[in-house]
């Protein structure tokens, strides 16, 4: 059974906590050894912290479409989209989910 827009975002936001969570832990570890290495470990590590402080924006990004089309989905906006529209919103929430899994392997 496929599940529902409400399910979708829930899962979609659950999985966007996760990946700030594990992105933040990596910050944190990373700046205790760039702490130790002093100037040398910003240098070696400071590329690699850059890529977590990306991976928390794109989460930030990622939550303010999801409270945006929440705000308007509440607010009546949805009420006149035609049912391809509705698709393809649903379709975009889904992709969001399904990126945010792919870019959690590559970037954290």
């Amino acid at each position: 059974m496929a599940k529902s827009v409400d399910e979708q975002i829930r899962d979609a936001i659950s999985n966007l906590e996760d990946d700030r969570a594990i992105a933040f832990d990596h910050v944190i570890d990373l700046w205790q050894i760039i702490k130790g290495e002093g100037s040398d470990g910003h240098k070696k590590h400071g590329p690699v912290q850059a890529k977590y402080f990306e991976a928390l924006q794109r989460s930030n990004e990622q939550l303010v479409k999801l409270i945006s089309v929440l705000a308007k989905q509440q607010s009546g906006l949805f009420d006149d989209l035609s049912e391809r529209e509705k698709d393809e919103l649903m379709d975009y929430v889904q992709d969001e989910e399904n990126n945010s899994h792919g870019r959690r392997n590559e970037d954290v």
